[in-house]
This record gives structure tokens, sequence and C-alpha cells, in this order.
């Protein structure tokens, strides 16, 4: 499970009422060296964490 707060007001160039695009991925070495892709979605091809493709989990704007 992951459990984060992100404060918007740390990130001047996103206005407080959008919605974020988020693409969670991870990158895991096993002991022998191996490694693989771990991604909510991926792109096709090579793995790519940065094509817009990845951007699987949209944030929904909370109000506080």
């Amino acid at each position: 499970m992951l459990n984060t707060t992100l404060a918007l007001n740390n990130l001047p160039l996103i206005t407080p009422h959008t919605p974020l695009l988020n693409g969670l991925s991870a990158v895991i070495e096993d002991e022998s060296g191996a490694l693989s892709y771990w991604a909510l979605k991926h792109a096709r091809g090579k793995p790519d964490f940065h094509h817009a493709d990845a951007f699987a989990l949209t944030l929904p704007v909370i109000k506080s």
C-alpha cells in the first residue's frame, strides 16, 4: 500500500484545482542483477516511464 500527501503549494506550476495524471513505476533489480520493469501501464515497445501512455492514474481534486 502507498499513502502519500502532495502539497500543491510546493508545485507552483500546478493549479490547486487541476486533477493530476500520475505514472507509478519501478525498476527492480534482483539478487542476480536481472532487471524487471513494473508500472500501472506500459507504453508499447521498450519500457519508457516518461511516455504519456504510462500516466494511467488520475488523482482527483480533493477540496479541503
